[in-house]
């Protein structure tokens, strides 16, 4: 008999290698959404993790991504 897949309990770190223009660019994003929030900050954490909940949520958004990641490799 097969037991049940353990689900983590804790997070689980991600990483992205970005290239210099995509790294500044988010950086002023980061900054200006701050601003438009009134916070000292805006992490990049921040914007991943909204990021992936809005990816998983959204099928439109989902059907996007998926177009843009055949695009990037053909």
């Amino acid at each position: 008999m097969r037991s049940q897949p353990v689900v983590r309990q804790k997070t689980v770190r991600r990483t992205v290698d970005l290239s210099p223009t995509a790294h500044r660019g988010l950086d002023g994003w980061q900054r200006a959404a701050a601003d438009h929030l009134g916070l000292a900050r805006v992490t990049g954490q921040d914007v991943l993790a909204a990021l992936v909940d809005r990816l998983l949520a959204d099928s439109e958004l989902s059907d996007q991504i998926v177009q843009n990641i055949a695009e990037r490799r053909s």
